[in-house]
C-alpha cells in the first residue's frame, strides 16, 4: 500500500478493496488511517466477509451487483450485505445494461436514498459504432451501444 500511495498522498482519496483477499482487512484499516475512503468491490466476498470489511472501516460498495458474487438466498454475499446495511454507500451503474431498471427500483426501495450513488461505467469511445475499439489497453468490442471485453461472453461477466 505504501508503494502505491507514496508520492500521491494528496491525490489518492478512494480505493476499492475485495475484503476476502489475504491481508485486505489490514489494507482497509491502513487506508482509513491515511484518510483514504474504502469501498468494497471486484469481490467474491461472502456476507460475513463483507461485514468484516465494514468493521475494518469500509464505507461503501463499488458497482453494486457487478464484478461480485451474485446474490443468493443462502449466501447473499457482498451485494446482500450492502443492500441491508443502512450505513454503507452503494454505487450503481444506472445505464440499463449493468443492472435492469427493476433492480435499480429495488435498491431505491431498500436503501436510504442518501446512501445511493449513481455512476457511469463509460470509457473513451462510448460513441464508437461497432467492431473492435482501437487504442484500448485491452481489446473490446461494441455491439448494441455496449462495450465489452473482447472474447468474453456476456454470461461470463458478473
Amino acid at each position: 500500500l505504501k508503494k502505491l500511495v507514496t508520492g500521491f498522498e494528496d491525490v489518492v482519496r478512494m480505493m476499492t478493496v475485495a475484503p476476502e483477499m489475504k491481508g485486505a482487512l489490514r489494507v482497509i484499516e491502513r487506508c482509513v488511517s491515511m484518510g483514504i475512503r474504502v469501498n468494497m468491490g471486484h469481490s467474491d466476498a461472502t456476507y460475513s466477509q463483507a461485514r468484516d470489511g465494514k468493521l475494518a472501516g469500509a464505507t461503501g460498495v463499488t458497482h453494486l451487483f457487478n464484478a461480485m458474487r451474485p446474490f443468493h438466498h443462502r449466501e447473499p454475499g457482498l451485494a446482500g450485505f450492502a443492500l441491508f446495511d443502512k450505513d454503507l454507500y452503494v454505487e450503481l451503474i444506472a445505464d440499463g445494461v449493468h443492472a435492469r431498471p427493476e433492480v435499480l427500483r429495488m435498491v431505491f426501495d431498500i436503501k436510504p436514498h442518501n446512501r445511493i450513488i449513481l455512476v457511469s461505467d463509460s470509457i473513451k469511445g462510448p460513441q464508437h459504432k461497432g467492431g473492435v475499439l482501437q487504442g484500448a489497453k485491452a481489446p473490446v468490442t461494441v455491439a448494441r451501444d455496449v462495450l465489452r471485453k473482447a472474447g468474453v461472453p456476456r454470461a461470463a461477466i458478473r
